[in-house]
């Protein structure tokens, strides 16, 4: 009988705890719950919201989920979903996106986003003050007198690619993202990181498929709840995949800035030798050194920071997927539209003969600003092929129109909805510079 007593005492503490708890957690959303309730959004099932809106969807799923969620609901701009007990806002039209993009406050990225820190750190993943960090860094690669410098660089891989191209791609289907990819990589180490690696001519390099590989792992990830407990991801083969790609990816860009601290290391000696002032570390402006202007600041910044190297490399890397992934994909879909409507490659080809005739003579900044039709297809082409997504976390509440989103949301910025929005586009389902 007291052993029956004891129970019913130890049942009662534990729901009395567990309401206590409840009502806690009810009294910090309570005001969440209200201003979400005036959003705009589908019914909501107790405890789950709209989850099983989104049950057993893929990616892509999730996207024409998102769609259909904007053409009912998002008429001004935005629309609610609870995922459990999580709020997700999506934005759909400019002046939302803009609102959301334009707040400097807005840029912490949110709990999904930490799925990618195994690889890296960088501003891809990052928050607050350290992706300032990573801005200003990466703003000063791409200042005028520095893309002039470049140029040089640009049109050298661009010789070695279509010398590939040419030896490679007669008369058969290729896979044109691949020699582009490392076409853009070779130009990434040089520009970003004065290192010479001439990837394009390496028959045995993974980079493509562990970047390609790792990334298909870490979004998949996002959709099975159960691989969110760290130990449970790491011991599955999904997780042993991810991490033995991930561990491939630093090694190849602890060998790009080992190459170019060997190169400093040899200039400095050569400075010893002739009696003049050693440099430092992150680098001098010399015609026998490479100009690294992005990993030169990096590694001064390390030093002053103590930085492990684990966490440097990581860095590292997020500026060399963020710089050649990016311009590969962008390079192979122009490529593949091209081939697709002949009347644009007919435009593009006319324009280039009548700037350089049978001239094989280098492309000049000055080029570049003139080739009109070149710079429509360029941009029709990142319309239709942007990112798809982003995420970002309200750490303080937003108003958007006449709607005030409170803190604690994770907001869906679905600029490849806002692409196709017949609102904006004449035609936004077609190729259509």
């Amino acid at each position: 009988m007291n052993l029956l007593l004891l129970w019913e005492w130890l049942a009662s503490v534990s729901v009395i705890t567990l309401l206590f708890y409840y009502a806690q957690y009810k009294l910090r959303r309570q005001r969440l719950e209200k201003l979400a309730s005036k959003l705009p959004g589908p019914k909501l099932l107790p405890l789950f919201g709209n989850l099983f809106y989104f049950f057993g969807v893929t990616h892509e799923g999730f996207i024409k989920r998102i769609a259909d969620l904007g053409v009912n609901f998002g008429n001004e701009g935005l629309a609610r979903i609870w995922l459990g007990h999580q709020l997700v806002v999506g934005v759909y039209k400019a002046r939302t996106l803009e609102a959301i993009l334009s707040n400097p406050k807005v840029i912490d990225k949110g709990y999904l986003f930490s799925f990618y820190k195994p690889r890296t750190t960088g501003s891809f993943a990052t928050t607050g003050d350290v992706w300032r960090m990573h801005r200003r860094f990466t703003n000063k690669m791409f200042q005028p007198n520095y893309m002039e410098r470049y140029i040089n660089i640009f049109n050298e891989q661009s010789k070695v690619l279509i010398e590939h191209l040419s030896k490679t791609c007669i008369n058969k289907t290729v896979d044109i993202s691949r020699p582009i990819m490392h076409c853009t990589l070779d130009t990434v180490c040089r520009t970003a990181f004065g290192a010479k690696m001439d990837l394009q001519d390496n028959n045995t390099f993974t980079f493509v498929d562990d970047l390609s590989i790792s990334s298909e792992i870490i979004v998949a990830r996002m959709y099975k709840p159960w691989f969110y407990f760290e130990p449970i991801f790491k011991l599955s083969p999904e997780g042993k995949e991810m991490f033995m790609r991930v561990k491939r990816l630093h090694d190849f860009t602890k060998s790009v800035v080992d190459k170019r601290r060997e190169d400093v290391q040899k200039f400095n000696s050569k400075l010893e030798e002739n009696g003049n002032i050693k440099g430092s570390e992150g680098g001098c402006d010399n015609k026998e050194l490479e100009p690294a202007p992005y990993l030169d600041v990096m590694l001064d910044y390390a030093k002053e920071e103590k930085l492990e190297e684990e966490v440097f490399l990581r860095e590292v890397l997020d500026v060399i997927i963020g710089g050649a992934d990016t311009s590969a994909v962008g390079d192979s879909y122009v490529l593949v539209l091209l081939g697709i409507h002949k009347e644009w490659q007919e435009k593009i080809h006319k324009e280039l003969d009548d700037m350089f005739g049978d001239s094989e003579r280098d492309v000049t900044m000055s080029d570049c600003n003139q080739l009109v039709q070149m710079d429509m297809v360029i941009k029709e082409t990142l319309r239709l092929y942007t990112a798809p997504h982003s995420l970002r976390l309200l750490t303080e509440d937003v108003q958007l129109g006449k709607y005030i989103v409170p803190a604690g949301t994770t907001i869906y910025l679905a600029m490849y909805l806002l692409h196709r929005d017949p609102m904006y586009w004449e035609r936004p389902l077609n190729f259509y510079p």
